[in-house]
């Protein structure tokens, strides 16, 4: 059994998600990703923590693509083929 957690820094999973370190900073303190952990002076996020919450993003994506496809009105202004004129 591996109880061994990897443990990464804010610069790690800015590159990983291809923003900054100051949008995560940003998320942290709207409480939308996980929490890191203080060792001392070091900063650290669990790799599982971070996996599981890009999963639940993912998830959270998902429904919201499938609900925007299935509108059962069409956005925007009508053509006039449409209008019937």
């Amino acid at each position: 059994m591996n109880t061994e957690t990897k443990l990464h820094d804010i610069k790690f999973f800015a590159e990983q998600f291809g923003c900054s370190p100051r949008k995560i900073q940003l998320l942290v303190a709207a409480g939308e990703f996980p929490a890191p952990i203080r060792i001392g002076r070091l900063i650290r996020w669990r790799e599982e923590e971070v996996a599981a919450w890009v999963q639940s993003r993912a998830a959270a994506a998902g429904t919201q693509y499938r609900n925007a496809v299935t509108r059962s009105t069409p956005r925007g202004r009508p053509r006039n083929s449409d209008r019937g004129a």
